[in-house]
């Protein structure tokens, strides 16, 4: 007879491989390749969501959740949510502070965002490199190496696995972003994009 710590093992890892292994929303018609050529264009982009799963490992921590990005002009909210909405995190950056809300209120900060979120999920993700990196660009402020299929930038490695085309263009579809202590896949199911 199963333990019932064992019995929401299993129902927890069956939810976390179903989120994995899930149908995307919108049915992708083709897959391309990566290439910076041509991008230069996106740099313009002001408006643009996207819906899809991250998994994420950072030393001995690894999870999986579901991601909501919204990108509004100068403004970006990111809802990062486990199996079923719970746990969900949500983040707002803007010029010149951020909000973390994980359930308690937002907590305001109003410099190196960075090490903010870092601070508050107990990893470092760099939030204002990656905000390019998903669409599939180089950070300007940022030197960078191209490489197969990506680019590294300072201490990091992000390589475009496979690419959607859009009604806007080619876009991400999955993509990974590593560095030393932290890995992230990211699988973006849907893209919304505003001229």
């Amino acid at each position: 007879m199963k333990s019932q710590y064992e019995k929401y093992r299993y129902v927890w890892l069956v939810l976390v491989l179903s989120i994995l292994t899930g149908c995307s929303v919108a049915p992708i018609a083709e897959l391309a390749k990566y290439s910076e050529d041509g991008r230069d264009e996106y740099y313009q982009l002001r408006q643009w969501s996207l819906n899809g799963r991250v998994a994420l490992s950072a030393g001995n921590d690894s999870w999986s959740a579901s991601v909501e990005w919204r990108r509004f002009d100068d403004e970006e909210n990111i809802r990062i949510a486990g199996p079923l909405g719970q746990g969900a995190v949500f983040i707002n950056i803007a010029d010149d502070y951020v909000d973390v809300d994980r359930g308690q209120g937002a907590v305001r900060y109003f410099d190196r965002s960075d090490e903010f979120v870092t601070d508050q999920l107990g990893f470092y993700v760099p939030l204002r490199s990656l905000r390019y990196w998903v669409v599939g660009l180089v950070d300007p402020e940022l030197s960078s190496e191209e490489i197969i299929n990506g680019f590294e930038q300072g201490a990091w490695r992000v390589l475009y696995r496979q690419m959607q085309n859009t009604e806007y263009g080619s876009l991400p579809y999955k993509m990974d972003v590593s560095s030393q202590d932290v890995r992230l896949k990211l699988i973006i199911d849907q893209w919304n994009v505003h001229e």
